[in-house]
């Protein structure tokens, strides 16, 4: 699948042109492929820019983090709730809730594309659960397949019920270890190897896709789709803004901890949500996906 085959939502969609399809065409598209792309959220340079502050957050953290003899490991249980280190070289880090970070996440959400979009694929009064940034740094694997939360029923395949939206802020080039997905696959994790079996065998599994996107445009998916993010074999950082949308009523409270960088000595209790599990699925043994 190539970027001809992407629903992409221009900057002349915003101003009422006809290049694009309707918004409900839009969210038909992404309920069935389970992502979509947007051209020019952010302006290259305000992207930019933001990827230095990027840069400079994560250093601000790890500086504290080796100053106060604090360990960080990988995974949800040995990191924190303003950092979590998801793979080797790969950090997601809270936004701070002031600054050029905070100034661009909220312009995103401002944006009466990611608005329109939003009600339609979400509904009414869609809520923001999380907004942070994930820095690759140059030497980062390529990641586990895996789905950023769980389905909401076991029996039958529902309407999306929490999204991401992915907002490069540099430009995206093969080297720099692009998001990777597998279209529709958001219809398979519910039972993966029962259904991708049956999806194989009648000729419906569609192929990986890695769409090369500039600094400031993004790409939204459902929580639910198979991805991972790509070895970064360039010299340079991989800066990406990431806010995730909900439903109302929905609440992820397992993919960041409790336990504070700011409150060192207080630990996670071992019963709490945060501390035991995640609602994200790695696929470790689907080595053909």
């Amino acid at each position: 699948m190539n970027s001809d085959n992407f629903v992409t939502i221009s900057h002349k969609h915003r101003q009422g042109g006809t290049e694009t399809s309707p918004e409900s065409s839009v969210s038909e598209n992404f309920q069935r492929l389970g992502f979509c792309l947007f051209d020019d959220i952010l302006c290259e340079d305000r992207s930019k820019a933001a990827g230095k502050s990027a840069l400079e957050l994560l250093s601000l953290y790890l500086e504290m983090i080796s100053k106060q003899g604090l360990k960080l490991g990988t995974g949800i249980k040995e990191g924190f709730s303003e950092i979590v280190t998801r793979s080797a070289q790969r950090y997601d880090i809270k936004i701070q809730s002031t600054g050029l970070l905070a100034e661009c996440a909220q312009e995103i959400s401002a944006d009466i594309r990611i608005t329109t979009f939003l009600e339609g694929v979400l509904g009414p009064n869609p809520r923001l659960v999380h907004q942070d940034v994930v820095v690759a740094l140059p030497g980062a694997p390529d990641q586990q397949w895996h789905t950023d939360g769980s389905h909401l029923s076991t029996t039958e395949h529902l309407p999306c019920h929490c999204l991401n939206i992915f907002v490069p802020l540099v430009d995206l080039t093969p080297s720099f270890g692009p998001t990777e997905l597998r279209p529709c696959s958001h219809f398979l994790t519910r039972d993966l190897k029962r259904l991708m079996l049956a999806a194989f065998a009648k000729k419906q599994l569609h192929a990986p896709t890695a769409p090369l996107l500039k600094a400031g445009s993004a790409l939204a998916f459902d929580y639910r789709v198979l991805h991972r993010g790509t070895q970064n074999s360039s010299e340079n950082p991989r800066p990406v803004l990431v806010l995730t949308y909900s439903k109302p009523w929905f609440i992820d409270v397992f993919n960041f901890p409790a336990r504070s960088i700011y409150a060192s000595g207080e630990e996670c209790s071992k019963d709490s949500p945060a501390a035991s599990s995640s609602t994200s699925c790695n696929f470790e043994d689907q080595t053909e996906l």
